[in-house]
């Protein structure tokens, strides 16, 4: 099966249609909520992952 010719192909669907993101009304009126605007629980654990430049060495 070959292709047709460029001129006679027909795109549909949403290209080049302007659509609105999900959350774009609430971030442009300032009502969005982020993540750094959420604060924290009282007995939150922070927890940081560390690995040694150094290899282990024999004694």
């Amino acid at each position: 099966m070959r292709n047709p010719p460029l001129s006679e192909t027909v795109i549909r669907g949403a290209v080049n249609k302007k659509l609105p993101h999900d959350s774009a009304i609430k971030q442009v009126s300032g009502e969005a909520e982020y993540i750094d605007d959420i604060p924290e629980p009282k007995d939150l654990l922070h927890l940081y992952v560390a690995q040694s430049h150094m290899p282990m060495r024999k004694s």
